[in-house]
């Protein structure tokens, strides 16, 4: 079927984000059967940072958040599927608008951007522990 833009699966956060096909000849429903399995209902646990799995023989991981949280899953014949960034929160989020914060602060939290703190801290309770561990972390990679 080749590279097409596809409709829209919920991440784990709840939040929608565009399923892509790169390349294979797959078709919209499965690639979003795919990544919905991968974000609802995985076979097992994805492990590490990247949260890889596999699901039926494809490969699948998260970038980072500071990246976006873009997924991708590859099978072993070079078919792969992605999505986009993530854009918007779900219609089922909170509809009390997030503050960003404040960056004056000079904190660690306020080297990142809004889309990330909002998957790091969905409550929207800050943790400036978290955000310096986040920060180094990305530093190493």
């Amino acid at each position: 079927m080749g590279p097409q833009t596809c409709g829209q699966v919920t991440t784990v956060p709840g939040d929608r984000v565009t399923v892509r096909i790169v390349a294979g000849d797959i078709d919209c429903a499965f690639a979003e059967g795919l990544l919905t399995t991968y974000y609802q209902d995985p076979p097992s646990t994805p492990q590490g940072s990247g949260g890889f799995g596999e699901i039926d023989g494809w490969s699948c991981m998260t970038a980072t958040v500071a990246s976006g949280g873009a997924t991708s899953c590859t099978s072993p014949d070079g078919a792969k599927i992605t999505t986009g960034a993530v854009t918007a929160p779900s219609p089922t989020s909170s509809s009390t608008p997030t503050t960003p914060p404040p960056a004056s602060g000079g904190g660690s939290c306020a080297q990142i951007d809004q889309p990330t703190l909002d998957q790091m801290f969905p409550d929207g309770v800050l943790d400036e522990q978290k955000c310096a561990s986040f920060i180094s972390g990305e530093a190493g990679h």
